[in-house]
């Protein structure tokens, strides 16, 4: 008989395997519909129950569905393996792997400077070059005349940081220790801005903060510093439309947006004041903190920090003074959110510390996330859609330490996110990198959070977005994702996001994947009109990516 799998209230069709492991077709076997062998190096799928000594396969047609030429495959793939070896080699050389490893900046046991301790990333695009930035210091909590720095590196081909020579200059006897660094730009990529906030004692009760925005030019000199006292900023500081300078601030837990009193050039930068431009007065009861600001889609937008969930506000007012929306929740508990200053696309991506007891293990433990957030569908935003930070993998998450995240976010290409986090452990504390790419993320929050235990998905219009339609391509991944062997998918979207879909597709779907060693199945059933439908497509992921589908009734 045929090696079938009863899975709900349908079977399940796998390779037919002979009593010798073969998955050869045999005249004197009775095939029961949807069972797949192979004759003559092609692939065929029963359309119906098959009688025994009617003849192979291919002289049967109504009987059996061609499915695919394993030998053309073969011969196409070789052909394609030999003409890219040699670039293949070229690239090896200098190559950066989209989802390499997780880069050690700092390990447990080194230190930077003499400071033991790193922490608080922040980072940008700017003057060329990928660059970012962290606290090192002798610890956590540091005192008068103890204090550390901002440490400022460049990330070049092959992962490789290099330090670069930023110095911010100020009265660190009259203000303190700096803390937190945010980096930006300006919207004509002449002018970086760093923002941190500085305290002089943090084991003084008493203890005030004073926010300081520095200035650099494209040759890395210090153009001058604005100081805003009794203040304490967070977040990205960035230029609205008319070019004035805008920040959030959350003094004593009230929420505030400051703004230069003028519009910000080179020249002018060091002789700017700032003033409290708007009090946000959201949700009564609910305490506020680190608002970080970014544009997106040109909305205004100010993602906060909250004693519970984390809530966003965005407005279509570029100067920010009106127009805020209601907030809503982001059904997360985060910390540190970071934005990229200046970002158009379909989903909004941020990175923050998310502290969730259920994800972490721990009420009191941070891990580093990436996020993406649809405006236009709330109900894609709801489910947060989180995705572990690990070099693309999905990962347990005791792989960090006790504490981690603090995180920044640099865009390095249309998919591709640079990002920098701390990890705090009993045994020391590293900053680590990683690089994260959009789709795979989906994928990755897809497996962890959307394949049951009985490896059922549902698909969703995020992931299939991320997958410009392809349903072939986004079951592809999966299957190959932590070496899963089939999955059971059902759809929670319309039939006209997909763009890869059979002919007469005109319903809702669901199907199956099946991975053997590397060749991939997918079974798609829906209606045609009232007419039930199947179809289906194998071979290797790179041919089933691409292949047509098969009618099989």
């Amino acid at each position: 008989m045929a090696v079938r799998q009863y899975i709900g209230a349908r079977y399940v069709p796998v390779f037919f395997e002979n009593s010798d492991g073969t998955s050869e077709w045999r005249a004197n076997v009775i095939y029961e519909p949807l069972t797949i062998v192979t004759w003559n190096n092609n692939t065929y799928t029963s359309k119906r129950s098959v009688p025994a000594n009617i003849g192979n396969p291919s002289e049967n047609p109504y009987y059996w569905a061609a499915m695919s030429n394993f030998n053309q495959q073969i011969q196409e793939l070789t052909e394609q393996v030999n003409a890219m070896q040699e670039d293949v080699n070229k690239a090896n050389e200098g190559i950066e792997l989209l989802h390499s490893d997780i880069i050690t900046i700092k390990d447990y046991d080194e230190t930077i400077d003499g400071f033991p301790y790193a922490g608080f990333c922040g980072g940008c695009s700017f003057a060329g070059m990928e660059l970012y930035a962290f606290r090192a210091a002798p610890e956590h909590k540091t005192v008068r005349g103890n204090y550390g720095e901002i440490v400022f590196m460049q990330r070049k081909a092959g992962n490789v940081f290099e330090r670069v020579n930023i110095v911010p200059t100020y009265d660190s006897i009259t203000y303190g220790e700096l803390r937190d660094p945010n980096l930006s730009v300006s919207r004509d990529g002449e002018r970086l801005y760093i923002s941190c906030f500085a305290s002089v004692d943090d084991y003084d009760e008493d203890e005030s903060y004073t926010s300081l925005v520095f200035c650099f030019d494209r040759t890395l000199t210090q153009l001058g510093v604005n100081i805003i006292p009794n203040t304490l900023f967070w977040g990205n500081t960035i230029e609205t439309p008319s070019g004035f300078l805008i920040h959030g601030d959350y003094t004593d837990f009230g929420l505030n947006l400051y703004r230069t009193t003028q519009a910000i050039t080179s020249a002018n930068f060091g002789s700017a004041s700032w003033v409290r431009y708007r009090v946000f007065n959201l949700n009564s009861g609910v305490t506020y903190a680190e608002p970080t600001l970014g544009y997106f889609n040109n909305k205004l937008v100010m993602i906060t920090r909250t004693a519970g969930n984390s809530e966003i506000a965005w407005t279509a007012d570029g100067e920010g003074l009106t127009g805020w929306t209601k907030n809503f929740s982001l059904f997360k508990r985060l910390h540190a959110p970071a934005l990229i200053p200046y970002y158009n696309g379909e989903y909004l991506p941020f990175t923050s510390s998310i502290i969730d007891a259920n994800i972490t293990g721990s009420s009191s433990k941070r891990l580093p996330y990436f996020s993406l957030l649809s405006f236009e569908d709330r109900s894609l935003s709801s489910n947060s859609y989180i995705a572990e930070i690990a070099g693309g993998l999905v990962v347990p998450v005791n792989a960090f330490g006790q504490h981690g995240g603090y995180t920044t976010i640099v865009k390095i290409d249309e998919t591709t996110f640079g990002v920098m986090f701390y990890d705090d452990a009993s045994n020391g504390n590293a900053v680590r990198f990683t690089k994260v790419n959009l789709n795979n993320s989906l994928v990755n929050y897809t497996y962890r959070s959307m394949v049951k235990p009985n490896n059922e998905v549902i698909i969703t219009g995020l992931a299939i977005n991320a997958y410009n339609g392809s349903l072939r391509s986004l079951i592809v991944d999966l299957l190959s994702h932590k070496a899963t062997e089939y999955i059971i998918f059902t759809s929670e979207i319309s039939q006209s996001m997909v763009t890869d879909k059979p002919t007469g597709l005109t319903s809702d779907f669901y199907g199956i994947g099946k991975r053997v060693n590397d060749y991939y199945y997918i079974e798609l059933h829906y209606f045609s009109g009232n007419v039930p439908k199947m179809a289906a497509v194998v071979g290797t992921s790179t041919t089933v990516k691409s292949a047509e589908w098969t009618i099989v009734y």
